[in-house]
């Protein structure tokens, strides 16, 4: 399945989430040592689109939940291959 309209603009989000968290996290490594690991940070992108969009009429529906899961996943990949490739 092809993502269209608000899905795809919902993977590209948390892919921009994963790279922006990636490369924060290894402008200051002290961060990838805080309370909840930097891959899952991704979570709170998701949660925070999932407001905007909720408080703009334009949910539910257009994203489901195994859109979520593989967003939010996704992210989290490319934050740790970030991570991997700069320590």
């Amino acid at each position: 399945m092809v993502p269209t309209g608000l899905r795809l603009v919902y993977f590209v989000v948390m892919a921009a989430a994963g790279v922006a968290v990636g490369l924060v996290v290894v402008a200051r490594p002290e961060w990838g040592q805080a309370f909840l690991p930097p891959a899952v940070w991704p979570f709170g992108v998701s949660l925070a689109f999932d407001v905007v969009f909720g408080l703009a009429g334009r949910m539910p529906g257009p994203v489901g939940m195994a859109d979520r899961v593989l967003g939010v996943v996704a992210a989290g990949l490319i934050v740790t291959a970030i991570q991997a490739a700069a320590f």
